[in-house]
């Protein structure tokens, strides 16, 4: 501490002064000295910035000055022009809240700045309260700190419910429907497969009452849903308020109502948009795909001008926990999920009968051969190998980018419907064929997406060209096709550019029910 001491005094850097003074503050230690360093600082700026004014408040609340620190405060509201150094103010009076000694002078401290906010800065104001029921809650009045959360319209944390984390490979997950998220009803019974184990919902694991409802950190490249269910005693319009970090989608009653696609922190009432609550129960579903460190979202429910509602009321975490499930439906990606589950655990005959209900071609009925060059992608339109024939010699050689290649059954890993093959091998193209056995002549709907660009051919006939580099999403086209009775031939083209590769390919009527009677033969002598 000397030394730094030392150094800084000879500097006389007004920021080097201000960090000495955070760094015994943010550590709890030598009060006195933050407070002298605090004031140097801000005696020696001569220019307009809150954070000089909001550090000495810091270090006046760990030296017992509150009446100081609350003059501080409100000169540092008055030095913020620009709404997004808002933020930045709260943090550091949050921070002022874990070194105060006595709670209540610092609660009336936040009541005192809250009435001198313009009552044009809603969003201050939502912070301010947060801050006020985290403190209550550090002392062990709940009950309390979730009262002044409702007087500014945030959804209690014991309202949520969570279910996660999932895979969010590839930042596909605001693309990903991992769970039913259209239903107007929660199966609080269901289980999934989550990014590494068998997942439920749950409660929200989370001792705060502030208003940021905390999901995790360092659970990176993953997606969570939470759910709440709000009551209204009437129809009427409402506002709601949210962010989240990083990627976040709404749903109210099984409809999206919002979504963006920013990745950074989140903020109290950074977006805003109308929505109709129907007169008693409401389903409300988040998700929030994280990419790295921290993942979490606000959301507040307030009229048009940022008030909230005194008469919504909220279904607690247990009772949506117990309540009976919905009649229960199919939903693809949950049936590839529980499929890729029991594979990973030797349950081979559940594994597979999940896949069927799907309509994916089982993974082992397809042959592969690969990899070809794609350089600059000119594999895209290079015939490596008799594209347009219904025929197809699996005895053939070719020479590849690394030599002599031939067809062979596929294999991976993950049995989940991902028509893998391999990851970071760059500018490569490969093929894939299966035959399939239709009973009758039909109508069917090819359900296909390729990472990165696809072509299929059926019967010898191309079918479909796609030109995009692309993460592949389940279900993204839908080709409409004629399969004759008896055999038919199916040839996928891929060519990667980058990082993951492969295809999805399952097969359903034209309403969308999967077809599940298709048969797959083996090709070893064809």
């Amino acid at each position: 501490m000397k030394i730094r001491k030392n150094e800084v005094n000879s500097a006389q850097n007004v920021n080097d002064l201000r960090s000495f003074a955070n760094t015994f503050l943010d550590k709890g230690l030598y009060p006195k000295t933050a407070l002298n360093f605090a004031k140097r600082a801000l005696f020696n700026y001569a220019r307009s910035n809150y954070i000089y004014p909001t550090t000495l408040g810091r270090a006046c609340i760990a030296n017992g000055l509150y009446d100081e620190a609350l003059t501080h405060f409100k000169n540092a509201l008055t030095l913020i022009s620009n709404e997004r150094y808002l933020d930045g103010f709260w943090k550091e009076v949050a921070a002022a809240n874990k070194i105060a000694n006595d709670k209540e002078h610092f609660i009336q401290i936040l009541n005192e700045l809250l009435t001198s906010i313009p009552l044009d800065r809603i969003n201050v104001s939502a912070n301010t309260h947060r801050i006020i029921a985290e403190c209550y809650a550090e002392n062990g009045m709940s009950e309390k700190a979730e009262n002044y959360l409702l007087k500014t319209g945030f959804v209690p944390e014991t309202a949520w419910i969570t279910l996660g984390p999932f895979d969010n490979k590839d930042n596909a997950g605001p693309y990903i429907a991992y769970i039913p998220e259209e239903s107007t009803q929660i199966d609080t019974t269901a289980k999934f497969y989550g990014k590494d184990k068998l997942i439920r919902w749950q409660k929200l694991e989370d001792n705060n009452v502030n208003g940021m409802i905390w999901l995790g950190e360092d659970i990176d490249w993953t997606a969570t849903y939470a759910s709440t269910i709000v009551s209204s005693p009437d129809e009427r319009e409402i506002t709601i308020r949210f962010d989240s970090d990083d990627q976040g989608t709404v749903w109210l009653n099984g409809n999206e109502v919002f979504r963006h696609d920013r990745m950074s922190a989140a903020k109290v009432d950074r977006y805003s948009f109308p929505v109709t609550l129907h007169q008693g129960e409401n389903t409300v579903l988040i998700k929030v795909c994280n990419a790295t460190i921290y993942t979490y979202f606000y959301m507040r429910l307030t009229d048009t001008d940022g008030n909230p509602f005194n008469d919504l009321k909220f279904i607690d975490a247990d009772e949506m926990l117990n309540a009976p499930p919905p009649k229960p439906t199919f939903h693809v990606n949950v049936n590839l999920g529980l499929a890729e589950y029991y594979s990973k655990n030797n349950m081979h005959d559940k594994a597979i009968e999940l896949m069927r209900q799907t309509g994916m071609i089982d993974e082992t009925a397809w042959w592969i051969l690969g990899p070809f060059d794609n350089t600059v992608g000119i594999g895209y339109n290079t015939k490596y190998i008799p594209e347009d024939t219904l025929q197809i010699d699996l005895t053939k050689e070719y020479e590849g980018v690394d030599g002599v290649i031939s067809w062979k059954k596929f294999t991976d890993d993950a049995f989940d419907g991902f028509i893998d093959f391999g990851e970071d091998v760059n500018w490569r193209v490969s093929y894939a064929f299966v035959n399939v056995t239709s009973p009758n002549e039909r109508d069917v709907l090819f359900r296909f997406s390729s990472d990165d660009q696809g072509k299929i051919w059926l019967n010898g006939t191309e079918i479909f060209a796609d030109t995009n580099a692309q993460t592949s999403i389940l279900d993204k086209h839908t080709i409409p096709v004629t399969l004759k009775a008896g055999e038919n031939s199916i040839l996928v083209k891929v060519c990667n550019e980058r990082m993951s590769w492969g295809f999805y390919l399952r097969v359903t009527d034209t309403d969308g029910t999967p077809v599940t009677d298709l048969k797959t033969n083996d090709m070893a002598n064809h």
